[in-house]
């Protein structure tokens, strides 16, 4: 988590494993701009009525089922374009 989300969620852990407990769910696509991680994912939400509410520090969620498709249809070094809502 970012440290926004820690300062909101101090009881989160600096860093969760892959696997059920993630909160970043089955996929992520983490975002870059020339080659420096920019601290925004694509993910899979694992708690749905969270999507659009705006608590991911400007994170993308989606539906498990909607970010498999995604991920597994999105080259390395495809171009983003995030808008705001």
């Amino acid at each position: 988590p970012t440290p926004e989300m820690k300062k909101r969620n101090p009881e989160w852990p600096d860093f969760v494993p892959a696997g059920p407990d993630n909160p970043l769910g089955a996929r992520t696509l983490h975002l870059y701009q020339n080659g420096a991680y920019t601290l925004y994912t694509i993910y899979a939400s694992s708690e749905p009525d969270t999507i659009g509410s705006g608590i991911t520090s400007g994170c993308v969620g989606l539906l498990s089922q909607d970010m498999i498709h995604l991920y597994a249809r999105t080259p390395v070094k495809t171009k983003v374009v995030v808008l705001p809502a």
